[in-house]
C-alpha cells in the first residue's frame, strides 16, 4: 500500500508540474512570469521594462502607477505583493 501511495504521489506531482496556463507553468517564479508578461494596454511592452522605466522617473507618473510598479518589483524580489491584472494582460479574461 505504501508503494502505491508513493507511486500515486509521484504521478500527481509530475502531472501538476506539467500544467500550463497561457504559456506559463504553474509554480514558476515571479521573475519567470513577469519576464514575458505584458501590460494590458500595450500587449507588447514587457511589464518589467515598463516598471523599470516608471520607477526610474516616478515624478512623471501618477502615484497609483508608481505603487503598482513597486508591487511588481516587490513580487520579483520574493516579497508578498498584490499585483493587479493590468500588469499582466494574460490574466484579464
Amino acid at each position: 500500500m505504501a508503494k502505491l501511495s508513493a507511486l500515486l504521489f509521484i504521478l500527481f506531482s509530475v502531472m501538476c508540474s506539467a500544467q500550463t496556463f497561457k504559456g506559463h507553468t504553474i509554480g514558476e517564479t515571479a521573475e519567470q512570469f513577469f519576464s514575458t508578461a505584458t501590460l494590458m494596454e500595450s500587449h507588447h511592452q514587457p511589464t518589467v521594462a515598463y516598471c523599470t522605466e516608471v520607477l526610474s522617473k516616478p515624478k512623471k507618473h501618477v502615484g497609483i502607477e508608481v505603487q503598482g510598479c513597486q508591487n511588481v518589483m516587490d513580487a520579483l524580489q520574493g516579497k508578498d505583493a498584490v499585483v493587479g491584472n493590468r500588469y499582466a494582460s494574460l490574466l484579464s479574461g
